[in-house]
């Protein structure tokens, strides 16, 4: 099956670009009425959208909507908001930078501290550089680490919000 045309989307969604979500033009079933937004939230903040039996993360849908293509790279949520599709917050970006983007640490991270992991009583920073880790030091403090791995950010990763 191939991806589905804008003029398709077109046909089947309006774009609210204040809200940023796609509202259906014709009736899906009797709980996707049209009207109504389509797709729902998954429990990785994103909006799902289901066409044809495929499903479609909303963003990239809406990047066609907009701009006549599915995008070639990662679509970036420029504020960290998954599920704000608006137009304005959305950018063409590679893997790498858009992985840059992560504000909280994993659910493993037991420093809880982004960029910074706990190991013999002091706290380490660490940054992802070009797809290779680069050790940035340890540090008595988690504080100290932290800050550490946001000056490395800065440095490394311009534009990025750390």
């Amino acid at each position: 099956m191939s991806e589905i045309t804008q003029a398709e989307l077109r046909a089947l969604f309006d774009y609210d670009p204040e809200t940023g979500l796609l509202i259906r033009r014709i009736a899906r079933a009797k709980n996707a009425p049209a009207g109504r937004p389509a797709g729902h939230i998954n429990r990785s903040g994103y909006r799902v959208i289901v066409i044809r039996g495929k499903r479609y993360l909303a963003h990239r849908l809406v990047w066609a909507h907009q701009y006549g293509r599915f995008p070639e790279l990662s679509i970036d949520h420029i504020n960290g908001d998954r599920s704000d599709n608006r137009i304005e917050n959305l950018r063409e970006v590679p893997h790498a930078w858009n992985c840059q983007n992560l504000r909280r640490p994993s659910k493993n991270n037991r420093a809880g501290i982004l960029g910074v992991h706990e190991n013999r009583g002091k706290f380490v920073a660490m940054i992802y550089v070009g797809g290779k880790s680069k050790y940035l030091g340890r540090f008595a403090t988690a504080e100290q680490a932290s800050r550490a791995y946001r000056q490395a950010k800065a440095d490394l990763h311009p534009g990025v919000m750390a």
